[in-house]
């Protein structure tokens, strides 16, 4: 049976809703990168950053390929980046709302 609209695009927040895999992606907003540069830049374990790697991949996220003996990594769609906004400027209203109350 064909999964639903609902469960695709569940599978796909769900995935971005790790902090580590968010950092990854911010990571790579303006830039191409080799999985020996981002680990120690972003200081997640070589095990773990492999495992987001793969997540992210497998939700089609992310996309990787090698170049000599560097296996590099490249987001396959910016608006991706429109929902991790969507999901900033939420927070800020939250935020803001919370003030409010607080200043009653």
């Amino acid at each position: 049976m064909a999964a639903s609209i609902y469960e695709l695009e569940s599978n796909i927040l769900k995935t971005l809703s790790h902090p580590a895999r968010i950092q990854i992606l911010e990571c790579l907003k303006d830039n191409k990168f080799c999985q020996c540069e981002m680990g120690p830049l972003l200081k997640i374990e070589q095990y773990n950053f492999s495992r987001h790697i793969t997540a992210l991949k497998t939700a089609g996220v992310l996309r990787t390929w090698k170049e000599g003996v560097r296996l590099m990594f490249e987001v396959t769609d910016p608006c991706v980046y429109d929902i991790l906004n969507n999901v900033q400027e939420l927070l800020k209203l939250r935020i803001k709302t919370e003030k409010e109350l607080v200043s009653f």
